[in-house]
């Protein structure tokens, strides 16, 4: 009988490991050998889903996005200033799944800012970020354009992520939480 293969799991628990290499080690550490060890597929099994390793950085971000639109799709709307909490809350690297994401993220941002594979990608879900936070603001946010303040969350809930990787003792979870929930206090 022939083996049945979820080829869409596959590719996310490839991108999985290509994500846990970048964000261990960086992107220009990222081999073929090191995804298959870490992924633990051969690398013949890894040249069925991936030429190169623009296409494995490809994988990485597909996985990633996809748990993170997962993640965020199931927050409640019903409350609009939790449900905005909680958004921003998913870019901030406050257990060991988004601090992978967070470092790798960082990482891969600038991997390819021709505009071409990956960044596009990344692009795009900042674009589809921004808008989804803009909606939550405008139902809660009436004095004040809510693209430009989405834009500002995002960059703010950006950088603490940032100081966080940089510091995580001078820049704990407890400070980045109460920065974020300052500022949201003001909304």
């Amino acid at each position: 009988m022939p083996k049945i293969v979820d080829h869409k799991q596959r590719r996310l628990d490839i991108g999985d490991a290509v994500l846990d290499i970048v964000a261990g080690e960086g992107v220009e550490r990222l081999t073929v050998r090191k995804i298959a060890a870490v992924s633990g597929w051969s690398t013949g099994v890894l040249a069925h889903y991936a030429r190169d390793k623009d296409d494995m950085i490809d994988l990485a971000v597909t996985s990633m996005v996809t748990r993170f639109a997962v993640r965020l799709q199931a927050i409640d709307t019903s409350d609009t200033r939790r449900a905005l909490r909680d958004v921003l809350a998913e870019l901030l690297p406050l257990d060991a799944t988004r601090r992978t994401e967070a470092m790798a993220w960082a990482r891969l941002a600038t991997h390819d800012a021709d505009g071409s594979g990956s960044a596009r990608d990344v692009r795009e879900g900042h674009r589809e970020l921004r808008r989804h936070v803009a909606s939550l603001l405008a139902d809660i946010d009436e004095g004040h354009d809510p693209s430009v303040t989405a834009t500002e969350l995002i960059a703010l809930a950006d950088g603490l992520a940032v100081h966080h990787l940089i510091d995580p003792h001078g820049m704990p979870r407890t400070r980045i939480e109460a920065t974020l929930d300052a500022r949201l206090a003001q909304i």
